[in-house]
């Protein structure tokens, strides 16, 4: 298999199988911590190195940031107190005398 083969082979299986002799992997089989890449184009990558247990290939996954989920929006009283205006333009607080 040439090596579009095989990252295609590998990223069908969702990354749970070595595209080389089909190994079913584990989440320990990745030898290092990811690490951003440095010196390219596209810095906004990650890799983790990862290691077949059975025929001992060796290949690099790449992350790319494709979404995020908000977990916490913090309250326009939180923002002020962090000195940050929201990033849509300066926070005001409006407090209703009567």
């Amino acid at each position: 298999m040439d090596k579009d083969q095989l990252r295609d082979t590998y990223l069908r299986s969702g990354g749970k199988q070595c595209p080389f002799c089909g190994t079913e992997l584990m989440t320990d089989d990745v030898t290092e911590s990811p690490r951003y890449m440095r010196g390219y184009k596209d810095a906004d990558r990650v890799l983790a190195s990862v290691r077949c247990p059975t025929c001992h290939a060796r290949w690099e996954e790449i992350f790319t940031l494709n979404n995020i989920d908000i977990l916490y929006t913090p309250s326009p009283m939180e923002m002020l107190a962090a000195g940050v205006d929201g990033g849509g333009g300066s926070a005001q607080m409006i407090i209703d005398k009567e």
